[in-house]
């Protein structure tokens, strides 16, 4: 199932990793790192989380999320490790081909209210602290795999 939004396939402009489509008119630089919604963002859009529990993610994870804001290229976010300790940590989507591009968008959460949701390739996404020099690897004890993030809309990133 791939997002839908209110336009024609016509309008449809595939993103990098899977079940990612939005309106072409919607493709527009970020002027700021901010993620509030923008007056260039004319659409809600929805937006399918599938990931398959398997090498990267411990869970599995099947969920539609109504984005409220374009979403955004992040390298860095600031949430819970391993042992629930918040810190700055690299983030990268995860795909069966590795590293992809790892993404935040505010979305609605019928439980949550507004989210940011942290999301990236087919296998979910990456996570290290900041600092680590090891590459990407998901046989590294210092890294993890989660399947998305669901944080707090305020929680700071960085692209």
């Amino acid at each position: 199932v791939s997002p839908a939004f209110a336009g024609t396939p016509e309008d449809n402009v595939a993103l990098p990793g899977p079940r990612r489509v939005v309106p072409s008119r919607m493709l527009k630089s970020p002027t700021e790192s901010s993620l509030a919604q923008s007056p260039e963002w004319e659409h809600s859009m929805l937006m399918e989380v599938e990931v398959v529990a398997g090498e990267n993610s411990p869970m599995d994870l099947n969920r539609v999320f109504d984005l409220l804001s374009e979403p955004m290229p992040i390298s860095r976010v600031f949430t819970a490790d391993q042992m629930g300790v918040d810190i700055w940590c690299d983030v990268t989507g995860w795909s069966e081909d590795g590293s992809c591009p790892a993404l935040a968008a505010l979305s609605e959460d019928s439980g949550d209210g507004v989210i940011l949701l942290v999301y990236g390739g087919d296998d979910g996404i990456r996570l290290r602290p900041v600092g680590s020099d090891v590459e990407w690897d998901v046989s590294n004890a210092g890294q993890w795999g989660e399947p998305c993030l669901m944080l707090d809309k305020d929680t700071p990133v960085e692209q």
